[in-house]
């Protein structure tokens, strides 16, 4: 005896052949797929299973069946989605929020520190301080802060 097992993705998005082609299947994977992008926005598991169950009835994926077994839906939602998961959830999109802010602060304190380096030189160059605020629109407070440097380096 053989068994064959194919799996199919479920998982919501516009192109998914096989939701296009049942609209029960698709109701189901927006449900999970609502729920998840609540969890994302910092809702509690609670209110995002609830949220996720009244916009599928808006949108009209499965809304009869959900107007009826709204109560037996979320409850099976909130043992589907473990509180290891939303965990998991909740971290990833904290280690990503983390990298993009860090990220950022590391490009404004490479454009200071490139701007200072450019001010200094312009400075090692003879260029006056007036000359200097018309071309790179400092203000004297940059400058200050170039001069210190080169003046920390003689």
């Amino acid at each position: 005896m053989e068994l064959v097992v194919k799996i199919i993705n479920l998982q919501y998005n516009k192109d998914n052949e096989i939701l296009k082609r049942s609209r029960t299947l698709e109701g189901y994977s927006r449900l999970i797929f609502y729920t998840r992008d609540n969890l994302k926005a910092c809702l509690s598991l609670h209110d995002s299973i609830n949220l996720a169950i009244k916009r599928c009835i808006t949108e009209n994926f499965n809304a009869e069946f959900l107007r009826k077994y709204s109560q037996e839906v979320g409850n099976m939602l909130f043992e589907e989605i473990t509180w290891e998961q939303f965990a998991e959830i909740r971290a990833k999109d904290a280690a990503k929020e983390s990298f993009n802010n860090g990220l950022e602060t590391g490009r404004q304190l490479g454009i200071e520190q490139g701007v200072t380096e450019v001010i200094k030189n312009m400075l090692e160059n003879g260029i006056s301080e007036a000359e200097i605020i018309r071309l790179t629109k400092c203000d004297k407070n940059i400058i200050e802060q170039a001069r210190n440097i080169l003046e920390r380096a003689d």
